[in-house]
């Protein structure tokens, strides 16, 4: 794991050892400026048996901090989120994190966690680990992924071991939804395993690029509107060749 943090420093994960991850930062100089060991696997003693239960695993991480965390929501879930900047640890969680909010000037605004029960996604306060907010779903997935473009928030619920997506641009603030996203998946029964969400921003646009086993895809939507722009995607399940549709703005 290689991570560059918005004031210029570079993170490595040294190794990933039989229990812990062990982090290391430096300066654009290669000086080192922290290093700290999280561990990752809890070890539990039945008899004369040793049991090992990985609890964190990379996840997400934005301009000043990184998430790690479990996959899947359960009793067992972990959350931990470290700070870029000095490598201490600003959260941490009995239970499952799916993805981190950043302010603008690189400051934990909140934390993204899906509850499957109840069908919704809540955003945490990171300091009172309280809902601010809760936005109903009425979908299943335990995986999102989610970019800030000022007030707003564009994200996406998703399962990483089945096809399917369920894309909102919601209020910062407050949840309340500013549209829902029609995307055009692959389109496929199944993802085989393997379905994985990336946003990113540029300018008034949202990229969503997606990859399954099957085929990879990238579509574009207006922040404001959520207006499709641009949907690139394979033909068939090979993944090659793809078609390209620009659809032209709104007058």
């Amino acid at each position: 794991m290689l991570l560059a943090s918005s004031d210029g420093a570079v993170v490595c994960m040294l190794g990933d050892r039989s229990l812990s991850y062990q982090f290391s930062c430096h300066d654009a100089r290669g000086a080192l400026r922290w290093t700290r060991e999280v561990p990752h696997t809890r070890v539990d003693v039945q008899g004369k048996e040793y049991l090992y239960t990985r609890e964190l695993h990379g996840q997400s991480a934005g301009a000043r901090h990184l998430l790690l965390g479990s996959i899947y929501p359960g009793d067992r879930a972990r959350a931990v989120v470290l700070s870029l900047t000095d490598g201490r640890e600003v959260v941490a969680l009995d239970r499952a994190v799916a993805a981190l909010v950043e302010r603008a000037d690189g400051t934990l605004e909140g934390l993204l966690v899906v509850d499957e029960k109840r069908q919704q996604i809540e955003l945490l306060d990171p300091g009172t680990r309280r809902p601010r907010w809760t936005l109903p779903t009425g979908a299943h997935g335990s995986a999102v992924d989610a970019v800030a473009a000022g007030d707003r928030l564009v994200l996406t619920l998703h399962s990483p071991i089945s096809m399917g997506t369920n894309t909102y641009c919601v209020d910062r603030a407050t949840g309340a939804v500013n549209w829902r996203g029609n995307e055009i998946l692959v389109g496929d029964g199944h993802s085989k395993y393997r379905n994985i969400v990336r946003w990113t921003l540029a300018g008034p646009l949202a990229l969503m690029e997606g990859r399954e086993s099957h085929g990879a895809y990238l579509q574009i939507f207006d922040v404001a509107t959520g207006a499709r722009r641009l949907l690139v995607m394979p033909d068939d399940c090979s993944g090659a060749p793809t078609r390209c549709q620009d659809i032209s703005p709104p007058p």
